[in-house]
């Protein structure tokens, strides 16, 4: 039988060469044989990664090995349905566009700060979406702090979910508190027995420690990549996970390269944002705060909806920068804002973005990145014949259901910016305006949510404050009312300023305004006009 390489290395059929690098370490060094004394099926396991990582690593090997995979699920589909073969779905016809900060870069002086902006939308003839299985991993808090409403909401909308599964779903549902139990194992939620009595059955119970659940729940995702599914992990929780995050983190970058996005559902005001943040922006998630747990079962619908209403999955746009090109910030701007890359950068790096699944769905009309850049006027590089200064290059990358098996999409094109013969920068593009107070609000919520949980509720209303004048300036009204709201019960000590801080936070991040008020960047300003 053929060994599924991409399932023992732990990546998305649709990985590049540098995801199946980076799989290939994090597996080797989980099941190196030095690191596992007492294990005498690590060294087959061992030599099985290397195998694969042989034949994902060559590109002419891959593409052999791929075909193969190809032949054997069109046999395995003829023979379980001989007479009813699945409708061949169309490649979705996904268009990506580049916009750098400026409308045009003259002679710098000194290392200058510039912005690249970078969308991938689909052309108007593939706005149908594919009706592509799911897999969704749940994960539920059964922890002590999550007795009363927050367990009996969180059941009832799990139960809810599980009703509007198919046949050809998959579920993996697991609650956790210091210990993971497994109430579905990969199962079809039609004919799944028991599962509501068993949620019924739950009651609240010892710490909260996420790691160990997480590693089961990306695990069966792991086994069922190659399948055509999508896959999704859901994690309902109240609280801080303990001792492990490091863990979690791991977990996350492993979910990355799976291709499969972490959606997060922090109930209350006691969970760790930091940490479900940062979970949700490495594998191309979300993450929403649920104030009332009674409204989780509309929002668990709502998730299940965008999952169905997929056209590419494991979408990613990458940025590949030129010499005298550095990075120093990368972030999602639509549908949901966040900053996905801060820190040390290596020249030369290819720095990537992820979104998870680009929908149909008219609020989230495409996915948009933005890059921060450092130019060092010493080692800029021009092309004379189209008088450009090129930035780099921009890569997307997706996945796409067909029969039962995920095929990829690939497009590519240099990041230029025109060259002018006065000193400096030009105007900043509208669009790139838009996207940084966008971004700068969020951070600025972000810091806000920070500030008040650690009892400096004066600073934090600064924060909102600021935040309020770059939404008027975006021309959000609504969630700069909001947020000047929530800093005036901060400094009103009200009970409620620290959940209106939160709620300002994730109001921003998820409402999806870029596409909206883009639309309306020509038009005159009115309050009324803001959704």
């Amino acid at each position: 039988m053929l060994p599924n390489y991409y399932v023992i290395l732990g990546v998305a059929a649709s990985a590049t060469p540098e995801e199946v690098r980076q799989a290939y370490r994090l597996r080797a060094r989980e099941a190196h044989p030095d690191a596992r004394p007492d294990d005498a099926g690590a060294a087959a396991r061992f030599k099985l990664i290397a195998e694969a990582y042989r034949i994902l690593a060559n590109p002419e090997e891959r593409l052999a090995y791929d075909a193969q995979l190809r032949m054997l699920a069109a046999t395995d589909e003829a023979d379980q349905r001989p007479h009813t073969p699945a409708p061949r779905r169309p490649q979705p016809e996904l268009a990506m566009r580049t916009l750098p900060g400026a409308d045009a870069i003259g002679p710098l002086a000194q290392p200058t700060r510039f912005y690249l902006l970078a969308e991938l939308a689909p052309a108007p003839e593939s706005v149908a979406p594919w009706t592509q299985p799911l897999h969704l991993a749940v994960l539920l808090d059964r922890s002590s702090s999550m007795h009363g409403p927050k367990i009996f909401e969180s059941k009832r909308a799990v139960k809810a979910l599980l009703g509007l599964l198919d046949g050809d779903d998959r579920v993996t549902l697991l609650a956790f508190d210091d210990r993971p139990e497994t109430l579905l194992d990969g199962a079809s939620p039609v004919g799944a027995v028991g599962a509501g009595m068993r949620l019924d059955a739950l009651t609240t119970r010892g710490a909260t420690q996420l790691a160990p659940a997480l590693d089961i729940a990306v695990n069966a995702l792991q086994n069922d990549i190659t399948s055509g599914r999508l896959g999704a992990l859901l994690l309902i929780t109240d609280g801080r996970t303990y001792g492990d995050n490091d863990q979690c983190l791991l977990l996350a970058e492993r979910a990355r390269l799976l291709g499969v996005p972490i959606l997060c559902f922090g109930l209350g005001l006691e969970w760790n944002r930091e940490l479900l943040d940062s979970m949700a922006a490495t594998s191309g998630g979300s993450c929403a705060f649920v104030e009332d747990p009674a409204r989780l079962t509309a929002l668990l619908e709502d998730t299940v909806g965008h999952l169905r209403s997929t056209l590419a999955s494991n979408v990613r746009l990458s940025f590949a920068p030129a010499s005298g090109v550095s990075v120093l910030r990368a972030s999602t701007v639509a549908p949901k804002l966040a900053d996905v890359f801060s820190g040390a950068y290596t020249p030369g790096e290819r720095i990537e973005v992820r979104f998870g699944a680009l929908t149909a769905d008219r609020d989230a009309e495409s996915v948009i990145a933005l890059w921060e850049l450092l130019l060092d006027p010493r080692a800029l590089t021009s092309d004379a014949a189209t008088r450009t200064i090129i930035l780099g290059g921009v890569a997307a990358d997706w996945s796409h259901g067909r029969e039962s098996m995920m095929i990829t999409g690939h497009v590519d094109e240099p990041a230029l910016a025109p060259l002018r013969r006065e000193p400096g920068l030009g105007p900043t593009e509208p669009e790139v305006r838009l996207a940084l107070e966008l971004l700068t609000a969020y951070r600025l919520n972000a810091r806000a949510d920070q500030l008040a949980s650690a009892g400096s509720p004066k600073e934090a209303a600064a924060a909102l404050t600021t935040s309020a004048l770059r939404l008027r300036a975006a021309g959000d009204a609504r969630r700069a009312d909001d947020a000047q709201q929530a800093a005036s019960s901060l400094l009103a000590a009200q009970d409620d300023g620290p959940t209106a801080a939160l709620r300002a936070k994730y109001a921003v991040r998820n409402a999806s305004q870029f596409h909206y008020l883009r639309h309306n960047l020509r038009t005159p300003y009115n309050d009324s006009a803001t959704p």
